[in-house]
């Protein structure tokens, strides 16, 4: 489907460039903090430990990958029973799509956008129970496959003490400005350890196997949150997970999901089955299709029923509907503008974009050249016309001026500089040196048409990825025994 969803962990790409900045504005002296360490050369680990009369507990942990957000901010949490003393596991996950950011080029020809990640927890009095600020870098390499949207997402680990909290996370540009924000309140009630209980939901936007630990990973799968908690037409199955601790002995347990209307009326009723228990804990992993709901806001229930207890959780969910707007791009359009992506994406792209229809082809080309700056569409198109019109003389074979040596360098490097041209003469064929002087240090290309066809063939460039060949001044020669008669 056209534009469908990309939901991923941060890549090999997007680097965490610096170390966590740990500033913690709790004034408590019983609040203290310990040593930041790298693990892996990916992740950061930020402790936290607060000091009782007996033992240390640890209030906040942080887990930090290295990747990136959009600048659209969603968030939710999630709390959990740790099964030890009086405190709340939390999970408070946030995701962005990746198109969003501000991205400059850097000297590499890679896209690289630069921020700051700043998190905080309080009380509901304001009172900051700890704070992160992470500086952070995502790249996207050159010729990187893009996508209509790509969401980045990670979460925050917490053990907080049961009561009211809330978080606020924000993105912040190199000049101060928001890029990002998103906040929530937690109300922490405190887990039973002898009586039934239940974790909130977690609303999920897929579920993976897992052959390994890792971030996400929970009962050998693999949770992917969906913070936005919206589902549609392209992301169209609800998963959702939840733990269930502490049965009451000899006891079966059934569980049930429902779906509420917007007026809390019920809408559908999933029977779930008899629960398993491991250690006097089960997880209840599952999902349905609500593609086919009206759009609107819901409320998904899960019901746990025994013999004698019944314990319920709820969280709200959105659907909405995709309605595709008229369009004016062509079958020729769409042709062209894939001519034209030629010479800059590489073949993933270029069968990415071969896939889509027509509105998708659209946004691909949008957004694909968007990376290149505002303007560079208009100058490539300028560039294209000209090349189309200027070296069709020194067509080959049939083909258009923007598909010949010289049109393809001119579209990808624009005018050069300086063009030293040599006629045909008695020693040498029709040849012509283009300088770059800006460019790479200054970088040249060498064009001769060497059969007398008006064909300028490239035959040496000390631009990268370029060809070259030591040997070109001898395959323009005349002198029989120097012209490459291929």
């Amino acid at each position: 489907m056209d534009g469908e969803p990309i939901w991923g962990e941060f890549t090999s790409s997007m680097v965490l460039r610096t170390r966590l900045n740990v500033t913690l504005l709790n004034s408590d002296p019983h609040l203290m903090k310990s040593g930041i360490t790298m693990l892996n050369g990916k992740s950061l680990y930020l402790l936290t430990k607060i000091r009782t009369a007996n033992m240390n507990f640890i209030i906040l942990f942080v887990s930090i990958p290295a990747l990136l957000f959009g600048l659209e901010l969603k968030s939710d949490w999630s709390s959990f029973n740790p099964q030890r003393d009086s405190l709340v596991y939390v999970e408070v996950y946030y995701s962005l799509n990746r198109e969003e950011l501000p991205f400059e080029r850097d000297s590499r020809g890679n896209w690289v956008s630069n921020f700051t990640l700043h998190f905080a927890v309080k009380t509901m009095d304001g009172k900051t129970i700890d704070s992160i600020s992470a500086p952070l870098a995502v790249s996207i390499q050159k010729g990187e496959m893009v996508k209509e949207s790509y969401a980045l997402y990670d979460y925050i680990s917490l053990l907080l003490f049961p009561g009211n909290y809330y978080y606020e996370i924000s993105l912040v540009a190199p000049d101060s400005s928001i890029l990002g924000f998103a906040s929530d309140t937690m109300e922490l009630r405190p887990f039973s350890q002898t009586t039934i209980s239940m974790s909130d939901i977690t609303l999920v936007s897929n579920i993976l196997e897992a052959s390994s630990p890792g971030a996400f990973v929970k009962y050998g799968k693999k949770i992917l949150p969906n913070p936005g908690r919206v589902y549609s037409p392209r992301l169209p199955l609800l998963y959702f997970y939840s733990e269930i601790y502490n049965p009451a002995d000899d006891t079966l347990y059934e569980a049930k999901a429902k779906i509420l209307d917007p007026q809390g009326r019920e809408f559908r009723t999933f029977e779930l089955g008899n629960l398993a228990w491991e250690e006097k804990r089960s997880v209840i992993i599952n999902g349905f299709n609500v593609a086919g709901l009206p759009a609107g806001n819901y409320t998904l229930e899960l019901i746990i029923a025994g013999t004698n207890d019944t314990i319920k959780k709820s969280k709200e969910f959105i659907v909405q509907k995709i309605t595709e707007q008229a369009t004016n791009f062509t079958e020729e359009m769409a042709m062209l503008e894939r001519q034209k992506l030629l010479y800059f994406a590489n073949s993933d792209e270029l069968g990415e974009y071969d896939k889509l229809g027509l509105q998708g082809k659209e946004r691909f080309v949008a957004q694909f050249w968007s990376r290149y700056g505002a303007d560079f569409k208009q100058t490539l198109d300028r560039r294209w016309e000209y090349a189309s019109v200027q070296f069709a003389r020194s067509r080959g074979k049939g083909k258009d001026g923007w598909q010949t040596d010289q049109g393809r360098v001119y579209i990808v490097y624009g005018p050069p500089d300086n063009i030293e041209r040599h006629h045909l003469s008695l020693e040498s064929n029709t040849w012509e040196k283009w300088e770059y002087y800006q460019l790479q240090g200054g970088i040249y290309f060498i064009f001769a048409d060497l059969y007398g066809l008006g064909e300028m063939k490239l035959l040496d460039s000390n631009a990268r990825g370029e060809i070259h060949d030591p040997n070109w001044l001898n395959k323009i020669m005349r002198a029989p025994n120097l012209i490459d008669e291929h």
